[in-house]
This record gives C-alpha cells, sequence and structure tokens, in this order.
C-alpha cells in the first residue's frame, strides 16, 4: 500500500517522470508499473534486479515501506521534459 501510494504521487507529479520501479515479488517482476496500481500504462517495467535500477541516469530515488518492514518499493525517476 504505501509503495502503491509512492508511485501515484510520482506519476500524477507533472515536473516528475517516472525512470523505474523496483519489486520485491517475482509475480510483480516484469510487470508495467501502472498495472501494478491500477492506473494507465507508463512503459516502466518493474524489475528486482536493484544494481541495473541504479544504473539508470535518473536525478532522484525514493524509497517506500511500512513501518518495521524492510523497503517495499523502490521508484527513482527524472525531472519531467518541458520541451
Amino acid at each position: 500500500m504505501v509503495g502503491s501510494a509512492a508511485l501515484r504521487g510520482i506519476l500524477r507529479h507533472p515536473r516528475l517522470e517516472l525512470a523505474a520501479v523496483k519489486v520485491y515479488s517475482e509475480a510483480k517482476e516484469g510487470r508495467d508499473a501502472g498495472d501494478l496500481i491500477g492506473a494507465a500504462k507508463t512503459g516502466v517495467v518493474a524489475t528486482r534486479d536493484a544494481d541495473a535500477m541504479l544504473a539508470l541516469d535518473a536525478a532522484a530515488y525514493s524509497t517506500a515501506r511500512s513501518p518495521g518492514t524492510r523497503a517495499r518499493s523502490v521508484g527513482c525517476w527524472s525531472p519531467a521534459s518541458t520541451s
């Protein structure tokens, strides 16, 4: 739930562009980020490969987790293009 809310926030923000989504579940790997939260497709495919995600040229990373648990999702984004 917490990761879903964070992902929705990133997708709704006009100055952010989602670059990657880290998941921990094999069932979620390979799915479009939008599908994971019941939203429109984003073209960003969820991965369990943190190294590949961190190698992207992203401006920032966000970790969303429930208190007392390990990280549930990580999203990274770049500032949205203004051109």
